[in-house]
């Protein structure tokens, strides 16, 4: 029979095996990296599941010296205004081809906001996203069949 390993068998004072606080260490390590995998994992499902989920479109009616115009888009951000003195709202309303796509639009020139149930947002390939109120849906059914 072998005698057991030199190092094995060394014991501190108090009975214990010299290398178990390196093991107990090493243990503490893998356990923190895990948590941190975790936590990364969850950090990047968590913010790459808005990207699916689609934002809700919202008209806004703004009055400005009299005249009230309507912006239909998504909500990007609400922050108070550089200047101190009230805040604004930034909206995406896309259809870069017609007008630039963000908008900052004072919160006490909002005379009404409301969710309307028949806009709809198209992603397109050029020019941005269209938002809009569709009129009529056209098929080319000759470009499929060649």
């Amino acid at each position: 029979m072998s005698a057991p390993h030199p190092i094995a068998t060394r014991t501190a004072a108090g009975g214990r095996v010299v290398g178990e606080s390196l093991v107990w260490l090493t243990a503490m390590g893998l356990s923190i990296g895990l948590v941190m995998v975790a936590g990364l994992l969850l950090l990047i499902l968590c913010n790459g599941i808005s990207v699916f989920w689609p934002r809700t479109l919202v008209e806004y009616a703004v009055t400005d010296h009299g005249v009230t115009t309507r912006w239909l888009g998504t909500e990007v951000k609400h922050q108070v205004k550089s200047t101190g003195t009230g805040s604004e709202t930034q909206i995406y309303t896309g259809n870069k081809d017609a007008y630039p796509p963000f908008r900052f639009v004072d919160d006490a020139a909002i005379a009404e906001h409301h969710v309307p149930l028949d806009a709809m947002l198209i992603e397109r390939l050029q020019y941005g996203n269209a938002i809009g109120y569709p009129v009529e849906l056209r098929t080319s059914w000759s470009a499929c069949r060649s």
